[in-house]
């Protein structure tokens, strides 16, 4: 039924991302020429023949470059907005939760990664680890959760005040079976919504 329901935007929508993870799998297999090679005689081309989208400034083909780029771009930026969302829903859940001296220590020490910026982190990361797609993007996801842990922090303490929350402490339901089954499913709509932002954040501190 949530499927029918969906319209004809919906479905659009999801055949261009199911298309846009397709060329990101298979980007390497179906490029056309090698996206490293170069003919400057063709520098910054247009679309001609075979050459759909052109020539970038070296002389390399663009839609090959996109093809096999997409999938250091896509997957790189989802690694770090999942990790990011699962790091700082953690974080927004138990300090809302417990409160008290533990969301004091993880406030201050949120207040602390906020003093470095995302970049600075993924340069300080390519210089300990070498310099490579993992390292940055780790960096990433620990610079995003504080974001993210601050957002949801406040939408976790509210619904921790909410009444079922306390009838369903004196019916003896332990805390973790309360967060997973009850607070985090309420606050879930705001947690994609992070994801989906940090998403199109990561990809252009990536690139």
């Amino acid at each position: 039924r949530r499927l029918s329901k969906i319209g004809w935007v919906g479905w659009v929508s999801l055949g261009v991302i199911v298309a846009a993870l397709l060329l990101a799998i298979l980007g390497p297999i179906v490029a056309p020429y090698d996206p490293n090679t170069g003919d400057l005689s063709f520098a910054n081309v247009g679309p001609f023949g075979s050459h759909l989208l052109g020539f970038d400034g070296q002389g390399r083909d663009v839609l090959s470059r996109l093809l096999v780029g997409a999938r250091t771009t896509i997957f790189g930026a989802a690694f770090v907005a999942i990790v990011s969302v699962i790091i700082g829903s953690t974080l927004a859940i138990t300090t809302a939760w417990f409160g008290g001296k533990i969301d004091a220590g993880v406030s201050v020490g949120i207040d602390v990664v906020f003093a470095f910026p995302g970049i600075l982190l993924a340069i300080l990361a390519a210089a300990v680890f070498g310099p490579s797609l993992f390292s940055a993007a780790l960096a990433l996801s620990i610079a995003y959760s504080p974001y993210v842990a601050r957002v949801l922090r406040g939408a976790a303490l509210k619904e921790r005040a909410m009444a079922y929350i306390a009838a369903l402490e004196v019916q003896g339901f332990g805390a973790w079976r309360l967060c997973v089954r009850h607070l985090l499913p309420n606050i879930s709509s705001l947690i994609v919504a992070q994801g989906t932002i940090l998403f199109g954040f990561a990809m252009v501190d990536l690139a």
